[in-house]
């Protein structure tokens, strides 16, 4: 099972390298509307993003390294019906969220705006 999660988490980085997937942390380009409710995640809630259109896989991993729960959620343009899950992290907990988009060439359409609180 592990060795299945590191071939994913490699594709889906060798997929973020292909796109040129910016780090979660920054800015998006162009005018983006933000398509969850909530204002951003604090700074300490760390966040890593990347696209693999070969498979059509959206991929947000989550770290909380503030020192109280957050509840947080990725934020797409254009959004999802319903909304991506709503995490409750502890201090020091992580997650991941996955999200299948078909057809796989459309992975590439969607944009990852940050977190946001929930």
């Amino acid at each position: 099972m592990r060795k299945i999660a590191c071939a994913v988490a490699g594709a889906a980085l060798t997929g973020a390298a292909l796109l040129g997937a910016a780090p979660a942390g920054a800015a998006p380009q162009g005018e983006q509307v933000a398509t969850t409710v909530g204002a951003p995640a604090p700074s300490c809630v760390q966040s890593f993003y990347a696209a693999t259109t070969f498979f059509g896989v959206l991929h947000t991993e989550m770290t909380n390294t503030c020192t109280d729960v957050q509840r947080v959620r990725s934020s797409f343009a254009p959004a999802f019906t319903p909304d991506p899950t709503c995490y409750e992290l502890s201090p020091g907990q992580q997650a991941v969220y996955n999200k299948q988009v078909f057809p796989y060439s459309t992975a590439a359409n969607y944009k990852f705006l940050g977190l946001v609180t929930c």
